[in-house]
C-alpha cells in the first residue's frame, strides 16, 4: 500500500486531497484501513506531509527554509540545506507568515506548503501619541492588524518600550510581558535587544535551587607554589585562564591553566541544562548575560587571586627558539598570584610600571616566548586578520566616549598561549581517536576573494604567489604599513569562512593548524566545557564522566547560539553608537568609505563608528570609491535601521 500511494504522489505535480488520492487508488471500502495506516506510517517516517489544507504531499519535492521579509511586503525563503539559493515566496493567502518562520516549501515556486514553526515568539513595540492618538510601532515586520490584548493594563506613555510574547500567531495577537524603558536611550534599547533575542541575566528557578557544593578535588597535581598570573581585561569578572612561564637552560616551559567548571557542573544537571541552551556568553556595553550563573562564573570556577582552584593544566616545552618540543594535559589544583590586566602589563613591558622582580621576570620571559611562537605561526602561514572592536565608556543612560580596542604585546600573548593550549588539547584527542568538539574554519569563499584582491590592486597591491595563502599572506604583508587601508582588511574578512564547532578535526584555515579545539573558555562557551569531560572520561580515566550523546545536535545547537550571539553583540554596539552620535549632530568628522551600495555609501570615522550617507543620483554613485577620505557632518539617526547618517561637507559649512 505505501509503493502505491508514494508511486502515485510522484507522478502528480500538485499535493493531493484524500479524495482524489482514493480515487486514483481505486481501493475498495475493505481496504481503506490499511490505506489510513500506510499514510500514518510514512508520515512517521517523513516520506510525506500534510499541507495546511490537509493535502498530502511527497516530502523528497520539497525543502525546508526560512522566511525572511522585505519592507515592501514580499517575503523570502532561505533554504535550511547549504549551497541552495534563496527562493522568492508565494503566499496562497493560507498563511499567517512572520519573520523567521520555519517552512516546508517548493523550491521551484517558492510556494509555502506548510509552517512547520513559528520561531519569533519575543516582539518589541514602542507606544506612541499623535495628535491626541496612541498607537504602537514595532522594528519587526508583523501582520498590520496586530493587537495588544492587555495593554489597558499599562499606564500609556510616548516613547515607552515594551516587551511582547505571541500569544496566537493565526490571530495575530500579542501579550505585554515586560516595561523595558524608554526609546531611544541605552538602556531601553539594550533591553529591548536582550529581551527580542531571550537574553536574561537572572536563571531559571531549578538552576537557582541546585546545591553547589564548595569543595577542592583530591589527587590532583598540586602547582599552588606557581608564580600563576592571570591576565584580562580591567573590566573583566570572571578570570578563567592563568598562565606561568619558566625559562630553563634547553629551552621554555608554558603553563596554561583553564578553570575545571566540569568538575562543579554535571552532565544531565539544571545548571548544565541551561547552560547548553545558552550556549555562550553574551557581551554588551556595560552588561554580561552569562552562561552560568555567578556563584560558578564570578567564584567558585573563576580563578581569583589568592584562591584555590581546580583546573585542566596544559604544560608545554619549547626549545630556545620556541619551537613546540613536547605537551601534557593533566587536572591540577592551582592559586592565582595576582590579578594583571592586560594595560598595566603593557606598561610594565615598556618600562612605565613597576612589578616585583620575579614577577617582571616571568612575564618578560612570557613575552619573550610569546614573540617567537608568533613569529613561527607567520612562517606557517598564520593569516594575521586585524579585526577592530570598539569600547565604549557608558556614564548612565550616555555614551560618552567610543575607541578602537587597541592590542597591546598583553593581549597578544595570551592570544598566543591560549592557541597553543587548544592546539595541543584538540592534537591529543584526536590521536587518541576520541570523539569531541573541534573548532573547524575552512577556505575562503572564492569569489569575494575576488573582490578583495581587486580592491587591493587599486591601491597598488600586487597579487604575487604559488598558492592562495601565499597571495593573502603577500597582500597582508603590503598593506600591513599603509593607512587608511582597513576596508581592505574588511573585505578580507568577509571572504573568510565560518568558523564552526563539529565532532570530527578538519583543520583551522585561517591559522594554519591542522588540529583546533576551544578548550580555553569553559565559563563562557559550552563546546569547551564538553572538551574538558572529554579529558576526564578518556585521558584522566575518570568514570564519573559518562559518554556524551548526539554530539552532531549540540554542534548545530552551539554554532546557531554562538551565530545569535554575535549578531546580538554588533547590534547593541550600533545602539551605542547611535547613542553616542545623538548628541553630536551637526558636528564634522574624516570619514572614509567602506562600502558602496545602489542606495548609499557606508564609511567609517577614524574612531571606528560606521556611519551612512544616501546618495542621491547615479552621478554621486559613480563619484566615490572605496577608500576615498570624505569630510562629512553628523545629518542624524535612523533609529529603525540603528543607523547614523551623515551628509558631504559643503562649501560654505560652519
Amino acid at each position: 500500500m505505501k509503493e502505491r500511494i508514494l508511486e502515485i504522489l510522484k507522478n502528480q505535480r500538485h499535493p493531493l486531497s484524500e479524495e482524489k488520492l482514493l480515487q486514483l487508488l481505486v481501493l475498495p471500502v475493505s481496504e481503506i484501513r490499511a490505506y489510513n495506516d500506510a499514510v500514518e506510517e510514512l508520515r512517521a517516517e517523513g516520506s510525506v506531509f500534510l499541507t495546511s489544507n490537509k493535502y498530502l504531499a511527497l516530502s523528497s519535492r520539497y525543502r525546508t527554509g526560512t522566511v525572511g521579509f522585505r519592507h515592501n511586503g514580499s517575503f523570502y525563503i532561505v533554504p535550511e540545506e547549504e549551497g541552495l539559493p534563496e527562493a522568492e515566496g508565494i503566499n496562497s493567502d493560507r498563511f499567517v507568515l512572520y519573520p523567521n518562520d520555519l517552512v516546508r516549501y517548493d523550491p521551484n515556486s517558492g510556494k509555502v506548503f506548510q509552517i512547520l514553526k513559528h520561531r519569533l515568539t519575543n516582539v518589541v513595540v514602542t507606544q506612541h501619541k499623535r495628535f491626541n492618538h496612541w498607537f504602537f510601532t514595532t522594528d519587526e515586520l508583523l501582520p498590520e492588524d496586530f493587537t495588544i490584548v492587555n495593554e489597558r493594563e499599562y499606564r500609556k506613555k510616548d516613547g515607552r518600550v515594551f516587551g511582547c510574547r505571541i500569544i496566537d500567531h493565526n490571530r495575530k495577537q500579542l501579550k505585554i510581558e515586560a516595561e523595558l524603558g524608554t526609546a531611544r536611550t541605552l538602556n531601553g534599547e539594550l533591553d529591548a535587544l536582550a529581551y527580542k533575542a531571550r537574553l536574561y541575566r537572572g536563571f531559571p528557578e531549578d538552576v537557582r535551587k541546585q546545591e553547589i557544593k564548595r569543595i577542592l578535588p583530591e589527587g590532583r597535581k598540586d602547582l599552588q607554589e606557581q608564580l600563576c598570573v592571570t591576565i584580562d581585561g580591567a573590566d573583566a569578572k570572571d578570570f578563567d585562564d592563568g598562565i606561568c612561564v619558566r625559562k630553563e637552560k634547553g629551552g621554555y616551559t608554558l603553563y596554561v591553566h583553564i578553570a575545571d567548571v566540569s568538575f562543579y557542573v554535571k552532565e544531565g544537571t539544571p545548571v548544565d541544562r541551561e547552560a547548553l541552551n545558552r550556549g555562550t556568553s553574551v557581551y554588551l556595553p556595560e552588561r554580561v548575560y552569562p552562561m552560568l550563573p555567578e556563584i560558578l562564573s564570578n567564584d567558585l570556577c573563576s580563578l581569583r587571586p589568592d584562591e584555590t582552584k581546580a583546573a585542566i593544566t596544559c604544560e608545554i616545552t619549547y626549545d630556545r627558539k620556541g619551537r613546540r618540543k613536547n605537551y601534557s594535559v593533566y587536572p591540577t589544583l592551582i592559586r592565582s598570584r595576582k590579578r594583571l590586566t592586560y594595560d598595566s602589563v603593557n606598561a610594565m613591558l615598556e618600562g612605565k610600571e613597576d612589578y616585583e622582580p620575579e614577577f617582571e621576570e616571568m612575564l618578560k620571559n612570557a613575552a619573550e616566548l610569546a614573540s617567537m611562537i608568533q613569529q613561527h605561526a607567520v612562517e606557517s602561514g598564520r593569516l594575521i586578520l586585524p579585526e577592530q572592536e570598539l569600547v565604549f565608556t557608558v556614564e548612565g543612560d550616555q555614551v560618552t566616549d567610543v575607541k578602537p580596542r587597541e592590542r597591546g604585546v598583553a593581549e597578544r600573548l595570551i592570544e598566543s598561549f591560549m592557541i597553543e593550549a587548544n592546539c595541543c588539547v584538540d592534537e591529543l584527542l584526536s590521536e587518541k581517536g576520541i570523539e569531541h568538539f573541534s573548532r573547524n574554519h575552512g577556505s575562503p569563499d572564492t569569489m569575494k576573494l575576488e573582490d578583495f584582491f581587486a580592491e587591493a590592486d587599486a591601491v597598488g597591491c600586487p597579487r604575487v604567489g604559488e598558492t592562495q595563502r601565499e597571495e593573502i599572506l603577500n597582500a597582508l604583508r603590503y598593506l600591513e604599513d599603509k593607512e587608511g587601508c582597513d576596508y581592505l582588511y574588511n573585505l578580507l574578512l568577509r571572504a573568510q569562512a565560518k568558523a564552526k564547532y563539529a565532532p570530527e578535526s578538519k583543520g583551522h584555515y585561517a591559522l594554519a593548524l591542522e588540529n583546533y579545539c576551544h578548550f580555553t573558555s569553559p565559563i563562557r562557551r559550552y563546546p569547551d566545557l564538553l572538551v574538558h569531560r572529554a579529558l576526564h572520561r578518556h585521558v584522566f580515566r575518570d568514570e564519573r564522566f559518562r559518554e556524551e550523546k548526539d554530539l552532531k545536535g549540540i554542534a548545530a545547537q552551539v554554532n546557531q547560539k554562538e551565530i545569535d550571539a554575535v549578531k546580538i553583540e554588533r547590534e547593541a554596539d550600533k545602539v551605542a553608537a547611535c547613542v553616542y552620535a545623538e548628541s553630536r549632530i551637526g558636528r564634522k568628522a574624516t570619514a572614509i568609505v567602506t562600502s558602496i551600495q545602489p542606495f548609499g555609501v557606508y564609511m567609517s570615522l577614524k574612531n571606528g563608528i560606521e556611519v551612512f550617507m544616501y546618495l542621491d543620483s547615479e552621478f554621486e554613485q559613480t563619484s566615490y570609491k572605496l577608500g576615498d577620505t570624505v569630510r562629512v557632518y553628523i545629518l542624524g539617526i535612523d533609529w529603525h535601521y540603528k543607523r547614523i547618517e551623515v551628509s558631504p561637507l559643503r562649501k560654505g559649512y560652519n
